[in-house]
């Protein structure tokens, strides 16, 4: 898949400006199958947020994708989160003005919990 040909989230993470922080984290592979699994069964508004993913729509999507509520529920909680945190960043150029350390540690490892 287009994920795979990319390369390891730590090399992608390592890549973006201020981000290189996060690249400690450890997601390991059949983590990374759950989460594909999981997007491959959203329907494109889902993927899109132009829905909100309800608890019959996670159950469908948990179903779907072979992985329980749980996982469904750790990845849209920590796409969120994502998002959020991205919120944050400089609009102006990203050299401008780099991640504040102490909101990365924050974030920590908790990328998916």
């Amino acid at each position: 898949s287009m994920i795979k040909k990319m390369g390891s989230i730590k090399s992608l993470l390592k890549m973006v400006p201020g981000m290189s922080a996060l690249s400690n984290l450890d997601l390991p592979e059949g983590e990374m199958k759950k989460i594909e699994s999981i997007i491959k069964s959203m329907t494109p508004k889902e993927k899109l947020e132009l829905v909100d993913i309800s608890h019959s729509r996670r159950k469908r999507l948990a179903m779907g994708s072979g992985t329980t509520l749980d996982d469904v529920n750790r990845l849209v909680k920590g796409f969120r989160r994502i998002k959020q945190f991205m919120k944050k960043m400089p609009t102006k150029g990203l050299t401008k003005g780099l991640f504040n350390m102490n909101q990365m540690k924050n974030f920590g490892g908790n990328l998916w919990r």
